[in-house]
Parts: C-alpha cells; sequence; structure tokens
C-alpha cells in the first residue's frame, strides 16, 4: 500500500539518474543489513532549519515521507493505521527512529500522500501522521487529514518564513509533490541521506551521498567544487544539524560525504570527512575506496570498515576527556567502614581483595552519582551475588570497572573485562580510573557489552603483555582490553534512551 519515494527526473519520472552497472550505490552498501554486524545501524528522515533569525537552528519536526498507491485512499489506510505503519517499519527501525527522536527532542511525522494527485490544486490532500511512544511497542499514531494549502503553510512554519530553490533548480525529485514545491516559495525539506547510529542507538556520524556521474576523475571530488556555490545552503543545513546533535551529545558528531561514481569501468569512491561550522565548512581528510560490487554483499564490510577507520581517527583527535571527580575524604572512609563488615567478593573467582574492592565500590558509587545525582544509601546494599550489575539507569543495567593508578588516564590506556562475566546481566559497562595520588577519580567512559568485540582486543588466557616500563604479566583468565579511545564519552550515558 506503501512505497518509498525515489528519485526521478521532475516532469518525467520514468527517466531515472544513472546508477552505476555493478556497483550501485551506497543505499546498498549501507544498509542496516550490511551496517548490523559491525554494530551499527542507519535511520534517514527529512528535517527542517528555521532560518528567520541571525543563528539558524533545528525545527523540531522531522518527517519520514511515503507515498501512498492508487487506488487506496486516505481513508482506506487509516482505518487500520497502526498496523499499516508496522507493515511498512520493522520494529527495530521504528524503535530506534523513536528513541533517537526523543533523545533529542525531535518530533517524528509520517508525510502520506497519493502522488498522481494534482498538486497545481491547493485542495489536494495529504495524510500527515504524528507518531508518538518510546518504543514500536508504544506507538501512539495521530492522523489527520490537511490539504496542500496548508502543508505549505505548515513548511513555512518550520522554516521560519519562504524557502525557495535556488538558480540551480531541482533536476530530479523523489516525487511529483517535491518537484511542484520546488518552483513554488515553501520548498520541501532536505533530507539526511544517513544518521549513523550504534547500539545504543546514540549518533556516530552523519552522511551525505554524492553521485558523481561527469567524466572528471572520482580523486577530484571534494566540498570546494560544491561549497559555498551552488549547494552552500544543502551543506550548511547539515552542518546546523550536526552541530545540534552534537551539542546535546556533549560530543563531536562528524559530519562526512561519500562521493561514488556511476561511469562504467569506475572502480573508486571517495570518503571525506568535513570541518567547520556552518558558513565555513572545509575539507579536513579524503580516503579513496574500492567500490564493492553490488551482488557481492561480502565486499559492503570492507567499505563499512573503512568509514569506521575514518571514524575512529576523528575519534582519536577528538578524544572525549574523562569526567574528573574530585574524591570527599569522608566517602573513602565510609567505604572503608562498610568493608569492614562486608565482603565484595561473590563471584569464587577474580574478586579482589580488600583494597580492590575498595576502589570498585569507590567507582560505583560516583557513577551512580554522576548518573542519578546522589549517593546511594550503602545502608541499603545487599550482600551476595548482584547478579553481575552495580547500577540501574533507566532500565540499563550497568557494570562499573574501576582501576587504581598514580596518574590520570590517556587515549591508549587500556581497560579490562574479564570474559568469565559475560553471561553476567550487565548489558552496559562504565570504566573509570581512581588517581590515588591525586584522590581523583576519573570517568572514562562506556561501552554497550555487546560491542567489546568490536572495540577491544581479546587476549586468551595464559596471553604475556608488556607494560610501557618494560615489565610484563600473563592473564589468568579470558580477557578484553579496551582502549579509552574507544569508548563512548560518558557525557553520552547521560542521555541515552530509556530502554524498553
Amino acid at each position: 500500500m506503501l512505497h518509498k519515494p525515489y528519485l526521478a527526473k521532475c516532469g518525467d519520472r520514468t527517466i531515472l539518474p544513472k546508477a552505476h552497472p555493478t556497483c550501485g550505490g551506497p543505499e546498498v552498501w549501507l544498509s542496516n543489513e550490511a551496517l548490523h554486524p559491525h554494530g551499527l545501524y542507519g535511520i534517514t528522515f527529512d528535517f527542517f532549519i528555521n532560518w528567520s533569525s541571525n543563528s539558524p537552528h533545528v525545527s523540531p519536526a522531522i518527517w519520514i515521507k511515503r507515498t501512498l498507491l492508487p487506488p487506496a485512499t486516505y481513508q482506506q489506510f487509516s482505518c487500520n493505521l497502526e498496523a499499516n505503519v508496522r507493515r511498512e517499519f520493522d520494529a527495530a527501525y521504528l524503535d530506534r527512529v523513536l528513541a533517537f527522536a526523543a533523545a533529542f527532542e525531535l518530533q517524528l511525522q509520517l508525510v502520506i500522500f497519493r502522488d498522481d494527485f494534482d498538486w497545481q490544486n491547493q485542495k489536494s490532500e495529504i495524510l500527515l501522521v504524528d507518531v508518538t511512544g518510546i518504543s514500536a511497542r508504544s506507538l501512539s499514531l495521530n492522523p489527520a487529514v490537511i490539504h496542500l494549502e496548508a502543508f505549505r503553510q505548515l513548511i513555512k512554519a518550520h522554516s521560519g518564513g519562504s524557502v525557495r530553490l535556488g538558480n540551480k533548480g531541482l533536476g530530479f525529485g523523489t516525487s511529483n509533490l517535491e518537484c511542484f514545491l520546488a518552483g513554488t516559495d515553501t520548498l520541501y525539506p532536505g533530507d539526511v541521506d544517513l544518521v549513523l547510529l550504534d547500539e545504543a542507538n546514540q549518533p556516530k556520524a552523519l552522511l551525505e551521498f554524492k553521485k558523481h556521474s561527469l567524466a572528471t576523475p572520482i580523486q577530484a571530488q571534494c566540498l570546494a567544487n560544491y561549497y559555498p556555490q551552488p549547494d552552500g545552503r544543502k551543506y550548511n543545513r547539515l552542518a546546523i544539524l550536526k552541530e545540534y546533535l552534537s551539542t546535546m551529545l556533549g560530543e563531536d558528531v562528524p559530519l562526512l560525504v561519500l562521493y561514488y561514481p556511476t561511469a562504467p569501468g569506475t572502480t573508486e569512491g571517495v570518503i571525506e570527512l568535513l570541518q567547520g561550522h556552518s558558513g565555513s565548512l572545509a575539507t579536513k581528510t579524503k580516503v579513496n575506496f574500492t567500490l564493492p560490487q553490488a551482488a557481492a554483499p561480502e565486499a559492503f564490510s570492507d567499505t563499512i570498515s573503512l568509514l569506521k577507520d575514518v571514524l575512529y581517527k576523528h575519534a582519536i583527535n577528538g578524544t572525549a576527556e574523562a569526567v574528573r571527580i574530585a574524591v570527599p575524604e569522608k566517602l573513602l572512609l565510609k567505604i572503608e567502614e562498610y568493608l569492614k563488615c562486608h565482603n565484595l567478593g561473590n563471584r569464587g573467582v577474580e574478586d579482589g581483595d580488600k583494597r580492590k574492592q575498595q576502589v570498585g565500590l569507590l567507582g560505583e558509587l560516583l557513577t551512580h552519582a554522576y548518573l542519578h545525582g546522589n549517593l546511594p544509601d550503602l545502608d541499603k546494599k545487599t550482600d551476595g551475588f548482584d547478579g553481575g550489575f552495580d547500577i540501574l539507569f533507566r532500565n540499563h543495567r550497568i557494570d562499573v570497572k574501576t582501576m587504581e593508578r598514580k596518574s590520570f588516564v590517556k587515549p591508549e590506556y587500556v581497560n579490562n573485562f574479564y570474559m568469565l562475566q559475560e553471561g553476567h546481566r550487565a548489558d552496559l559497562l562504565v570504566f573509570c580510573s581512581y588517581h590515588a595520588t591525586a584522590n581523583i577519580l576519573e570517568l572514562c567512559g562506556w561501552i554497550p557489552k555487546q560491542e567489546l568485540a568490536t572495540r577491544g582486543r581479546f587476549y586468551a588466557a595464559g596471553t604475556k603483555r608488556t607494560r610501557a616500563d618494560g615489565s610484563s604479566f600473563c592473564f589468568r583468565q579470558d580477557n578484553y582490553e579496551v582502549q579509552n579511545k574507544e569508548l563512548h564519552a560518558i557525557t553520552r550515558l547521560r542521555s541515552i534512551a530509556v530502554k524498553v
């Protein structure tokens, strides 16, 4: 009943844009099926920038559009609205979009329309569906049929006034509706081609897909060919969205452009990392990649790995600093008194001596205070095995791991996780470091436990490791080491979506 809009020539939608004959494009290479094994996911939506002030900003509405195939009517579609929406969007995708929208204070709406309608007629109708809820299981849908005239006023309201297309014009559009609006003062909002999310539904990057259909070499493709002219507004929109997400998240969300060719025989594409702000964007770095064959999905993994490598290097250069908390002397004394009567070594193996238990409890208490705003009552802490997690935050079970050091952490310092705890109930891991000399606890960062294999390095029991000072040791248990530069910033954990 619903159909995903597709790019075609305005005025003759039988003419499709050029495509590489064997390699396809990034919508295939970076599909959720391809991203999932890497612990990544993608969402896309249309978004608005309010241009009415000297500081343009993101409007709260995001749209996902679909065409309703004739002869179906809006009334027929709405009679079984929830089932029809679930038929179009799988539950996992809805969960991610809703969690993202809630975390970043955005309102999701579905824009559904019969694209065979006469858009010259201002009374032509469009179905707008407000979508709320924290997951697909708690979906709430509120439909409304509005005239094109009211739809255009809505675009103006979200855009802060009239918005017109530049002199370049619109050669190809995703629908007759979009092509019609391109000739008015209510331009349909642009989209973000891909918001790359991690397992916790936190944005890792924004991607713009740029098709290259000219005869010039793909290696010559870069932002300067299109910015600030003729595509300044498009890239400034993306920069404003990036800045909004980065501010809300507490760390930088990188913006990348993926250039891909359409000419037969071409074998390379380009990934470009941008820097700067709206009005002053520039290229930070570029890397070439081999185009994967559309008929060989296993090759998509190489492209995704290269993309992750670009993001990894960006993260190293901009590693979020650990949050440092001065440890009150009274808290240390309280922990010391508590441990005189309680033993936290309840696993039966690798339990740690009293000093390690003291350091571990310190990390647990101060992480709880950071997330919840208060120290937990130790008198209410029960003895016995805790199920493998220390803190419950927004329905996420968190295991806090704390190491004692004589210095502050660096990006290359590692955190350890023994595999004997893999089956415990925690789903998130927070890593801390206690600088005993300075009496400061550092909240280094966190990861979902299921990202250990992609962010950490595995060492089997008995593996010999050499420290920076030349000394060595052997692991007693199977273990993952995770460098601090591989961790999510601890500030991001405060805004994590509620787990359902």
